[in-house]
């Protein structure tokens, strides 16, 4: 595998403490998975379609980690990129599902992430 392909090491493993004024209950990281290796057919809808990071334009294998509110009413999921650490999350919830991406604001230990109509 050509080394511009390969997933970086993650080396910002931060996660937003609250999401919407409730804590998050995260799973910890993982690595980059690499669809093809996991599966012998070939069911298209399990491969994620090629695009470069929007941070830095590698070739985009994100780290990710999920995680459920207190609540339990919202389920999020990030993806970070190793070279960069460009950061997305993608959350699903009773008002639907959503995209965002985080910048250091969305880490700090009380405030979060507030993804609230007048904030997006």
């Amino acid at each position: 595998m050509n080394a511009l392909e390969w997933p970086a090491d993650l080396t910002d493993f931060r996660l937003p403490a609250k999401w919407d004024g409730q804590r998050v209950d995260w799973h910890g990281w993982h690595p980059p998975i690499e669809a093809r290796a996991l599966f012998l057919c070939e069911n298209k809808g399990l491969l994620r379609d090629p695009q470069p990071c929007s941070g830095c334009g590698h070739p985009f294998q994100p780290w990710w980690a999920q995680g459920l509110t207190a609540d339990g009413r919202t389920s999020i999921t990030i993806e970070r990129c190793g070279f960069c650490n460009t950061t997305i999350a993608f959350e699903t919830g009773s008002d639907g599902t959503g995209e965002w991406t985080l910048d250091d604001g969305d880490y700090g230990p009380e405030d979060g992430f507030d993804n609230k109509e007048e904030n997006r």
